[in-house]
């Protein structure tokens, strides 16, 4: 099977970051991907707009890409450029649970006491007569055993029906028993992005992209419902995914300096104030003042691959 933008990255695996060029066009036989953005190319959408004679600007830049649910770019889909917030979290969160009665660490190889236990419950299973006896004897099985029979040893009593009763061992015996909790690793989170853009157009050209932008981030963000679909009361009817966003975090507007780029990207939220101390208008009803807050999250953990290609790749500062 072909490996497709949401599959992990293996340790050592040397891999580039899909964009514009390395993504799939999506595919078109899907009504949505077309009709949600308009039947033609819209290009790219850039805050602040680069106008005559500002064409050099050295601004920081965020570029979004929009993907469809299954990982391909939506060829109607603009581009977006917005100027970088004045920060960027990276966060990489394990996910670890608290488990118990978990048996430590050997002197040796780690295993000692459970392997102690379950040769225990081999010997009581065998002297037992049972014809399974006669087989050979797996440590699934004897652990089984070991649980169901409860074992006279304070490692068996911990490992039964005895933690039932643990506070009345305790009060009797004047004694605590050791927990013997541990850390269970349960895999890595998916990471997370909160960007906010504070923009304040300055003309009519920043005034309507910063309104398409945002029109662009709603459209994507939206299920969809099929057409054609009867809706009445006690009907059943699905919901088409929402869009998803790639971004790249740009040293100026020329787009090949990436300082940081993103997963594939759920939108989990679009949330956009108008005004600030005071809401105000410009010609044509433009807001003074747009703040839209994205809420990402990636929908393939990082892994040991990922944080080896970040610390590699050429031109990448952030990690």
């Amino acid at each position: 099977m072909a490996r497709t933008v949401f599959a992990l990255t293996r340790d050592g695996e040397s891999s580039s970051f899909p964009d514009e060029s390395g993504y799939p066009t999506a595919s078109t036989t899907t009504g949505q991907n077309l009709q949600r953005y308009g039947a033609s190319p819209v290009g790219s959408i850039s805050f602040p707009s680069k106008t005559s004679g500002n064409d050099n600007f050295k601004t920081p830049m965020i570029k979004f890409v929009i993907l469809d649910a299954y990982g391909g770019r939506v060829p109607n889909a603009p581009f977006i450029y917005l100027k970088a917030p004045n920060n960027l979290n990276l966060s990489n969160i394990n996910n670890y649970q608290t488990d118990g009665p978990i048996f430590g660490a050997g002197s040796t190889t780690g295993s000692d006491i459970y392997n102690s236990l379950l040769g225990d419950a081999e010997a009581e299973f065998k002297a037992s007569g049972s014809d399974a006896g006669t087989f050979a004897f797996g440590a699934a099985q004897a652990l089984e055993y070991s649980i169901k029979r409860g074992a006279a040893s304070l490692a068996g009593f911990t490992s039964s029906a005895g933690l039932n009763n643990v506070g009345q061992f305790e009060f009797l015996s004047r004694r605590a028993l050791n927990p013997m909790q541990q850390q269970l690793f349960k895999g890595p989170n998916f990471r997370r992005y909160q960007l906010p853009f504070a923009m304040k157009p300055r003309n009519f050209t920043d005034a309507d992209n910063i309104k398409r932008a945002v029109t662009a981030f709603r459209l994507a963000s939206s299920a969809s419902v099929p057409l054609g679909e009867e809706l009445f009361e006690g009907s059943d009817f699905t919901f088409g995914y929402p869009h998803l966003l790639q971004f790249a975090l740009l040293g100026d507007n020329t787009g090949d300096n990436k300082i940081f780029q993103s997963k594939a990207c759920v939108i989990e939220s679009v949330s956009v104030d108008y005004g600030s101390q005071k809401m105000t208008f410009h010609e044509g009803n433009y807001p003074t003042e747009t703040n839209l807050a994205l809420s990402l999250i990636e929908i393939v953990p990082r892994t040991l691959g990922d944080a080896i290609n970040d610390s590699n790749r050429p031109g990448q500062t952030l990690q």
